[in-house]
């Protein structure tokens, strides 16, 4: 006598004199857990992978929202008139790499704070403080200037630029 099939079963039917078990088609549950631990970890993956690159985007728009205003302070200060209160040598601390220190106090006629809108997802206001520091020597003011973010966790290093503005130094005695 053949073996009895049904549709969807592959295999054979158990016979009387103790023969083989039906085996259907399907998934068991260790492969339907195999199959689930793949998918969250590719899903979670995905997942840190989308966030990181929201943050960095984020972290791109600071940067240049902060170089803007470095840029644009710089722009401000080689306009004005050499006896300019804010083109005096300052006391603005230098690190050695001869950016602006901003672990130093800072002078009010060499610093501006300046509170910012970002659009992102939803409009945010961030604080900015852009310092710059004035050194005079041979004829010429070399200008520091430097901006970061306030408060918060911030995590790129403040934006740092320096002109050199030339000008005749008066002849002494006159």
């Amino acid at each position: 006598m053949a073996p009895k099939t049904r549709p969807g079963v592959t295999g054979t039917a158990p016979s009387p004199e103790g023969g083989r078990a039906v085996r259907e088609n399907g998934f068991t549950l260790l492969e339907l857990l195999i199959a689930s631990t793949v998918l969250t970890v590719g899903l979670l993956s995905t997942a840190s992978l989308l966030l990181l690159a929201l943050s960095s985007h984020f972290n791109s728009k600071l940067e240049a929202a902060a170089l803007r205003m470095t840029q644009s302070t710089l722009e401000e200060l080689k306009s004005l008139p050499l006896n300019h209160a804010g083109l005096a040598d300052s006391t603005e601390s230098l690190t050695p790499e001869h950016e602006i220190d901003f672990s130093a106090p800072s002078s009010p006629s060499h610093g501006r704070t300046t509170l910012v809108t970002l659009q992102s997802f939803s409009p945010t206001r961030i604080e900015f403080e852009t310092r710059w520091h004035v050194r005079t020597s041979d004829g010429r003011k070399v200008i520091t200037g430097a901006t970061r973010k306030t408060g918060g966790h911030s995590p790129f290093r403040p934006v740092n630029m320096r002109i050199v503005r030339l000008y005749t130094a008066p002849a002494p005695g006159i």
